[in-house]
């Protein structure tokens, strides 16, 4: 696909760059499956370009700003183990830094209990929690429901979870989130 862009003016702004300063025409789909359908909205777009943005410190701070930040015992062991898994390879192309944040944020939303406190129903809401965070960002929020999802296999494969919560129980609850925040088709 070509795409054609035209300098007709410059401005002053007061607003933080990158911004849209207009635009055109119906919404079109994307090849990431972001659906825009309707008018072009300089609103959302704007939104959209201010979140893509955002730098994984602004994410942080984000979160912070929301939500107690606590770190459980024996997390940096379990972050560690989670690191040297087979999951962990499947993110190469993600940095360290990346997973960490994503994990940290989980945590937060885990309100300081340790991991072998996870329940199901406790996990559920501490997705739910960090999806509200995420929602207006469907790459961001996708790859941190699959990162949080291996960390969970990781954690109940070396049985820091409860032995209640199962593979299976850890999958069901990122396979609900993916329908619920829109990531993946209820079929």
């Amino acid at each position: 696909m070509n795409h054609q862009i035209q300098l007709v003016a410059t401005q002053e702004v007061s607003k933080p760059l990158p911004r849209c300063l207009a635009g055109q025409g119906n919404g079109f789909d994307e090849d990431s499956q972001l659906q825009r359908p309707g008018k072009f909205d300089l609103t959302i777009t704007n939104a959209e370009v201010v979140n893509a943005f955002k730098s994984e410190t602004e994410l942080l701070n984000e979160i912070q700003s929301k939500y107690v930040w606590h770190t459980p015992r024996g997390f940096l062991k379990q972050l560690a183990l989670f690191e040297h898994s087979a999951q962990r390879a499947d993110f190469s192309r993600s940095s360290s830094r990346v997973i960490n944040l994503y994990l940290r944020s989980f945590v937060a939303m885990m309100q300081g209990l340790p991991v072998r406190q996870w329940t199901k129903v406790r996990i559920e809401a501490g997705v739910s929690a960090i999806c509200t965070v995420l929602v207006d960002d469907p790459d961001s929020l996708r790859l941190m429901l699959k990162i949080i999802g291996d960390f969970l296999i990781v954690m109940v494969l070396d049985h820091q979870l409860p032995s209640k919560v199962t593979i299976d129980e850890v999958d069901g609850v990122m396979r609900q989130a993916l329908i619920e925040y829109d990531q993946v088709t209820d079929e």
